[in-house]
């Protein structure tokens, strides 16, 4: 004879799956949102490296006597 699994443990299991669905769901988007932001934060910091050597070029270039440069 087969056993009959009985009706709480079924609702318990459901109530875990969907505990667990909700929570890789948080989890996810909590990492992907880290993930974004981290890129963002990396892409602003490369933009600032680049302008930094621009910008000290610039000045150098302005500083010189008798050099007379249009900037654009």
């Amino acid at each position: 004879m087969a056993r009959k699994i009985p009706l709480y443990l079924i609702l318990n299991l459901q109530i875990l799956i969907q505990l667990l669905i909700q929570l890789l769901i948080q989890l996810l988007a909590t990492v992907e949102l880290v993930d974004y932001l981290s890129y963002r934060n990396g892409q602003q910091a490369v933009k600032n490296l680049a302008v930094q050597p621009i910008n000290s070029s610039a000045k150098r270039a302005d500083s010189l006597p008798g050099l007379d440069i249009q900037h654009s």
